[in-house]
């Protein structure tokens, strides 16, 4: 399912992945330039990362002004990117699913997997 889930929402945003260093990541989270930071506690799901939505003419600032470097491996910082004015869909339980599934972990796929279900059965009583 989270297979399925990252392919059809793959396009919402570049996903780019970096490192910051502890000690500014608090600060990076309370930045202002954010259009949307990722809240996994709302899925069950705590983590320390910052993990959110930037356009794309915010990011090199962002970039700069924290340090962020590349990472493949242990990325802290995950942004997503989109255009410029385009609404991440903040209280979007699909859009939350999405950016679990893609995290790859058994833990975050399978809450991604229940959200959909559970998207599922609300759609399917509202047809009632």
């Amino acid at each position: 399912m989270a297979v399925s889930l990252r392919s059809v929402f793959r396009n919402r945003a570049h996903r780019r992945l970096f490192r910051a260093a502890q000690a500014d990541l608090a600060d990076l989270k309370g930045d202002e330039r954010w259009a949307l930071l990722v809240d996994l506690g709302v899925s069950g799901i705590a983590s320390a990362d910052v993990e959110g939505y930037l356009g794309e003419s915010v990011v090199d600032g962002i970039l700069k002004d924290y340090l962020l470097v590349d990472a493949d491996r242990d990325a802290n910082v995950i942004l997503h990117v989109i255009p410029d004015g385009q609404d991440p869909y903040p209280e979007s339980e699909l859009r939350l699913a999405a950016d679990l599934a893609e995290h790859r972990g058994p833990r975050e796929e399978a809450r991604a997997a229940e959200l959909l279900h559970d998207l599922a059965l609300e759609w399917k009583a509202a047809q009632q």
